[in-house]
């Protein structure tokens, strides 16, 4: 039997405390970051908000095999609330969606590749059918369109090889 899953009523993000939660007509756009989407700028909630790191070390969760993130231009603010865990390779694979929530942020792609080199992670494009290895920055990929990319720690590179295009 695996694990029993645990709900949280609470965001990740790059330290603890509270945040804004901008409300939008549909709840899949709902973000911390702001938006130009929001049904009434007024709609907003007050969220607590915890670091992975803090998380884990408080509850015993020794290693992460894949963490998805799609957090509405957030993906940068939960990924530095990670550090301890990406310096020690404690998550496999982490599977972020990149898109113009991130001009909100302020946040730039290139960001999670200087985040990912500092850790060793290496990092995919998804395709359709395949995923391409990205052995590095270029300012191309800073399209702010919706993309989805996968950060592989070292230990997962092989398993994720039979897979992967060369870029």
């Amino acid at each position: 039997m695996g694990k029993p899953v645990a709900l949280n009523q609470c965001a990740v993000g790059a330290r603890q405390g509270e945040a804004t939660l901008h409300l939008t007509d549909h709840s899949q756009t709902n973000t911390l970051v702001g938006t130009n989407q929001a049904v009434d700028p007024g709609l907003t909630v007050q969220v607590k908000v915890d670091t992975l790191d803090d998380y884990c070390a408080r509850n015993a969760v020794e290693s992460i095999d894949y963490l998805k993130i799609d957090v509405e231009g957030y993906e940068m603010e939960v990924m530095l609330g990670a550090e301890s865990l990406l310096s020690s390779g404690q998550i496999g694979l982490i599977h972020f969606e990149y898109g113009d929530q991130w001009m909100n942020a302020r946040r730039y792609l290139r960001d999670m590749f200087d985040l990912c080199r500092k850790h060793r992670y290496q990092l995919y494009k998804f395709y359709p059918k395949h995923v391409m290895h990205v052995p590095k920055y270029d300012s191309h990929y800073e399209t702010f369109r919706v993309t989805y990319w996968l950060a592989v720690s070292p230990t997962m590179i092989e398993a994720v090889a039979p897979y992967a295009r060369k870029g």
